[in-house]
């Protein structure tokens, strides 16, 4: 048995990060900042969007639509979708070169009610084995009970990293295995939103530390103009998102995720973080979980 490797400890890269998630702007806004310190690291980070998200998010479709009704012929649908989607996409692309996320990718899957299903999860198994990841990260799969395109979008994340580690002839690109797989926070960890998220419950136990690029987070969301999350909203969204988690951490913001498998180690890990500030002084540690950065942020 070879156990040359037992010193080692956590791969240091360049990682290849892949992020797929259900709507544009879910690619970087569930954990945006985390992806902002592996793309400063000089990891690889790709971001893809399933579905096209005007029906969930958009100014027009989503919001004005909705009250005067539907009715409008295939061609004319076909225009609304296609300049809402358009804008959504640059919004998208502008907010990732924030974080300094270049690689970015839209399936353009029409979402109207998007259930799991083979095709969806043959495309997206397509995408992992071209991109080959090192981590992959996606919706939480049993969030809301599992309906919803959040949680339905990652579950054939899961279904399709399984398949990508097997051959598929249709696909020229080897099959490839998925290292780590990550969900990113569920709605259902800090509030129970509907009986079926108080049925699932869920523990977070991943927390990345993103107080330092808390600016850059609410300047991304604050380029998402067309599903109406800039100016105020998002420096309200990010500081009673990402700050309510780091002050669960003892720290000014922070990406919560779930791990999909569990890591072996060769010794007990211990951030020096969690060392040094477990016998701080009160003052000290309220001082740094008051950290605020988005609310003062100009935009």
């Amino acid at each position: 048995m070879d156990f040359s490797d037992k010193m080692e400890g956590y791969a240091k890269g360049p990682l290849q990060i892949l992020v797929i998630m259900a709507h544009p702007a879910d690619t970087f806004d569930h954990c945006g900042g985390t992806l902002c310190h592996h793309a400063r690291r000089g990891d690889k980070v790709t971001v893809a969007a399933v579905l096209q998200g005007v029906r969930i998010h958009d100014a027009v479709v989503s919001d004005m639509l909705r009250f005067t009704g539907g009715g409008q012929s295939k061609d004319e649908e076909k225009v609304i979708v296609d300049e809402r989607v358009a804008i959504k996409y640059r919004e998208v692309v502008k907010a990732c070169k924030i974080l300094g996320i270049e690689d970015v990718r839209f399936l353009n899957i029409e979402d109207k009610i998007n259930l799991v299903n083979e095709p969806n999860i043959l495309r997206i198994a397509r995408l992992i084995r071209e991109v080959r990841p090192d981590i992959l990260i996606t919706h939480y799969p049993k969030i809301n009970g599992g309906i919803g395109q959040h949680p339905q979008v990652g579950a054939m994340v899961v279904h399709a990293m399984n398949f990508a580690g097997s051959v598929d002839f249709e696909d020229p690109n080897p099959a490839f295995r998925t290292p780590q797989l990550l969900f990113t926070f569920p709605d259902n960890y800090n509030f129970k939103a509907t009986a079926l998220d108080a049925d699932i419950p869920c523990y977070c136990d991943l927390f990345v530390d993103v107080s330092d690029v808390a600016e850059e987070i609410t300047r991304a969301r604050h380029c998402m103009a067309s599903q109406q999350y800039n100016g105020n909203y998002a420096k309200k969204s990010v500081e009673t998102s990402f700050g309510t988690n780091g002050n669960r951490m003892n720290t000014g913001y922070a990406d919560p995720f779930i791990r999909y498998r569990p890591e072996p180690v060769y010794y007990l890990p211990l951030p020096e973080r969690m060392q040094k500030w477990a016998n701080e002084t009160e003052k000290e540690q309220l001082e740094r979980r008051g950290y605020m950065v988005a609310p003062y942020v100009d935009l």
